[in-house]
């Protein structure tokens, strides 16, 4: 399978939430307009990306960067039909 190129934010909010991974809205250090999600595992794992909303797309690229930091990968164990067949 290859990966979507864009994703909907609620649908990676309902992929993240299923491997117990949940965002919060909240500015982060030296933005002070912009707004972040959060990603935050409960082991203290976090990952920031852009926040524009739920219907939004996100790029591929923050998908495999949340992806590696909370260790979601292929080469961890978790293919890409499990990940995004998920949401």
């Amino acid at each position: 399978m290859v990966p979507p190129r864009v994703t909907k934010l609620r649908a990676l909010r309902k992929i993240l939430a299923s491997f117990g991974i949940y965002g919060s809205r909240r500015k982060t250090v030296g933005h002070q307009r912009k707004k972040h999600i959060i990603f935050e595992r409960p082991d203290g794992t976090k990952f920031p990306i852009p926040d524009q909303g739920d219907n939004a797309d996100v790029e591929r690229t923050y998908v495999n960067g949340i992806r590696r930091a909370f260790k979601l990968t292929p080469q961890s164990g978790v293919s890409h039909a499990d990940f995004y067949g998920r949401g």
